[in-house]
């Protein structure tokens, strides 16, 4: 064991630098070891583009992250807005605020008309008017007959 250790160091350890020049030309730049250099250059470019894909990756995944964080507050804010548009538009709060508010009241059968049109091909169009302003402008315009038949 002695004598390998000696000569491995008399081989990669020489005294002289001439000496040394020449073991590392020939350990590595020699005709049978281009390829074990081809090899060691080729695992160091990949590890250094795994490095370079690994911090690719973890970029794009810390903005998956923030992307997925302002979904879920997007969405929160979404069904937030759902719930006070369903608030807002119950039908019993529209009911209170039109009665209260704007004194509107559900007509009365005898308040709706139904008025049959007459188009230039002679087909009658049956329509329901609520004393609106579109049917008083149409009767006082005569473009809807004055006489219907409910």
């Amino acid at each position: 064991m002695k004598t390998f250790i000696k000569r491995f160091k008399k081989n990669w350890f020489p005294k002289d630098p001439i000496i040394l020049k020449s073991v590392l030309t020939s350990t590595f730049l020699g005709e049978s070891n281009r390829l074990v250099l081809r090899l060691i250059i080729a695992i160091f470019i990949s590890a250094f583009l795994l490095v370079l894909v690994k911090n690719a990756y973890h970029q794009a995944f810390m903005k998956l992250q923030a992307l997925k964080e302002q979904h879920d507050t997007v969405h929160t804010e979404w069904m937030q807005l759902m719930i006070e548009e369903a608030t807002w538009g119950n039908y019993d709060r529209v009911n209170a605020i039109s009665s209260t508010q704007l004194q509107m009241t559900v007509p009365t059968p005898f308040n709706t008309k139904i008025l049959v049109i007459t188009t230039p091909d002679n087909s009658s169009i049956r329509a329901k008017a609520q004393n609106s302003l579109l049917s008083k402008v149409s009767f006082d315009q005569g473009y809807l007959p004055t006489n219907s038949t409910p």
